[in-house]
């Protein structure tokens, strides 16, 4: 019998599929417990990852001299301030549209109208889109923007909750070098699998924060060159859009377009959808993979059925979440267990020569 089948369900009389079988239920029974709590585990795995990614920063200011208590002190400023930065900003683009808005409802119907005689123009029947539109307002508007913000003001205590457990993890990770080899002692492919996922997991956030300013800037030059209102908002929803992979991108397009339509017409929301389009191949698809490599090491599929899981099961943040969370459970449930080694093969894009070793061994 070779090593796999000793190290899979095989060992204990289990053939391939029952162990399937077996593991599919578990896992309904582990998604079904984890959406029960998923208010609890975003904002924990969050801070975690906050944390994996703040080590190298405090090992750096810690070989420089500076004391372990000042350390921690410094690098949780750092993360309190960005984290309560975007809270902040996205509040505030939410303010600015709900007061943009009303001033284009004129500008929608004249739009509405014209396509409607254009349809008609051409044969189509049309009285079903005027019954549409005779129901739609769009200051009704106002009250989804309004709702946005009173769900930022409802999130105080989740983030309240986030920002205290981030402190506690600093707090406890700020040495945990004594940690580290008890565990390569007694667990050392465990050991060996978390050090990959706090490196990939480091990767991810810090290439992603950094093409997502650059993806940012160019989409705020390119607005502000069209002539787009809340210029700044939509750049800064980029920013965020981009830490969704595969549909962050179509999320931050659509506002700054359908605005650009209402406030100028047809010619500049094609000019917006183009330079969005332009801007996000260049940072995206020629840039980021060249620095990124094989950090995250998923493929595609993978990463999108990672977000549609995950959204699916912690909710909004399990969006964003989605592939640090896949990359933990690949970590602890398959790099950590020689027996399932071979299901990374099935979600890495290519693997690495290491990692085809590691797989076999």
């Amino acid at each position: 019998m070779s090593s796999d089948a000793k190290g899979s369900g095989e060992s204990i009389g289990l053939g391939f599929g029952p162990m399937i079988l077996v593991v599919l239920a578990a896992a309904v029974i582990v998604m079904a417990g984890t959406r029960e709590i998923a208010g609890l585990i975003g904002p924990v795995f969050l801070a975690l990852t906050l944390a994996v990614s703040a080590r190298p920063a405090m090992a750096w200011l810690r070989r420089h001299g500076m004391p372990r208590a000042l350390t921690t002190i410094i690098v949780l400023a750092g993360l309190y301030a960005v984290l309560l930065g975007m809270v902040l900003v996205i509040g505030i683009a939410v303010a600015e549209l709900a007061n943009t808005l009303p001033s284009y409802g004129g500008r929608f119907s004249g739009l509405f109208n014209q396509g409607i005689a254009e349809l008609a123009r051409h044969g189509f029947d049309t009285q079903a889109a005027r019954d549409a539109v005779r129901k739609f307002d769009i200051t009704s508007l106002i009250g989804v923007a309004q709702s946005l913000a009173a769900g930022l003001t409802s999130t105080f205590s989740l983030l309240l909750f986030m920002l205290l457990s981030l402190a506690f993890l600093i707090l406890d990770t700020s040495d945990v070098s004594a940690r580290t080899s008890v565990l390569r002692r007694v667990r050392p492919l465990l050991a060996d699998a978390l050090s990959d996922f706090a490196w990939r997991v480091r990767k991810y956030w810090v290439y992603s924060a950094i093409f997502g300013l650059i993806l940012a800037a160019g989409d705020y030059v390119a607005l502000l060159v069209i002539g787009v209102p809340l210029a700044l908002s939509w750049a800064l929803l980029a920013f965020i859009c981009n830490f969704i992979p595969n549909i962050g991108f179509a999320i931050a397009l659509v506002p700054p377009t359908l605005l650009a339509l209402l406030d100028s017409g047809p010619g500049k929301a094609l000019a917006v959808l183009i330079s969005y389009a332009v801007i996000s191949f260049v940072v995206q698809t020629l840039m980021l993979p060249r620095f990124m490599g094989n950090a995250v090491g998923l493929n595609t599929t993978t990463t999108f059925m990672s977000l549609v899981f995950w959204a699916s099961v912690v909710g909004p943040l399990g969006a964003v979440l989605a592939i640090p969370l896949t990359l933990f459970c690949k970590a602890v449930l398959i790099d950590a267990t020689p027996g399932l080694r071979w299901v990374g093969v099935f979600l890495s894009n290519e693997p690495t020569p290491a990692e085809t070793v590691r797989m076999t061994q």
